[in-house]
């Protein structure tokens, strides 16, 4: 069961279904590009089709328009194709007040109130593609599946956010998880074991 709040934005309804819930759960949403599909409101679905049945999704997100969604959500691992119009009317940012963000969500609040959150240091990165070097956001990871992304690599305080995502979590979340730290422990061990073989050869 989705907890709605009245007035709370899409985004945030969006975000409380469950990780890897169905496209078609969510409602009537297009395809934009890749694994992107568009649903109400600015509010973008990231699936993982590889990931289980009727495309899967796995976080939710808010981006200024297609372009920008496309931008930094629709590499797809195996080329890039980009043929939004980066001057599409803009969707205004939603409001994530209620979970103790800044409004609007500037470059420099946002950083100053994910490390507060944190009470250690926060990861920003200026991401680019391997394909061709082109910068695709600069990124506050701002708290576990959490990410803010802004416009240029160095961005000034005032910079406001062009895209968000929100992961999607619950118990199938958690036995994903659990899933990914099992086989990094099982690759762990086998390391070891070959950093032992070399060192007993040498």
């Amino acid at each position: 069961m989705v907890r709605v709040v009245r007035d709370e934005p899409d985004l945030l309804i969006a975000s409380r279904m469950e990780f890897l819930t169905p496209l078609d759960r969510f409602g009537h949403s297009r395809h934009v590009y890749g694994r992107v599909h568009q649903a109400v409101s600015g509010v973008y679905l990231l699936v993982a089709p590889r990931l289980g049945a009727g495309d899967p999704v796995f976080a939710a997100g808010w981006a200024r328009n297609d372009y920008w969604a496309v931008q930094v959500w629709g590499f797809n691992g195996k080329g890039y194709r980009n043929e939004c119009d980066p001057l599409e009317a803009p969707a205004d940012a939603p409001s994530l007040a209620s979970l103790g963000w800044p409004h609007p969500l500037s470059y420099a609040e946002t950083l100053a109130h994910a490390k507060t959150l944190s009470g250690k240091p926060v990861m920003v990165s200026a991401d680019y593609r391997l394909t061709d070097g082109a910068f695709t956001s600069h990124e506050i990871h701002a708290a576990p599946r959490v990410k803010f992304h802004y416009d240029d690599p160095d961005p000034e305080p005032t910079d406001t956010v062009v895209a968000i995502e929100l992961g999607l979590g619950g118990d199938r979340w958690e036995q994903h998880l659990a899933k990914i730290r099992a086989i990094n422990r099982e690759n762990a061990k086998r390391a070891q074991g070959v950093r032992e073989r070399a060192a007993r050869n040498a």
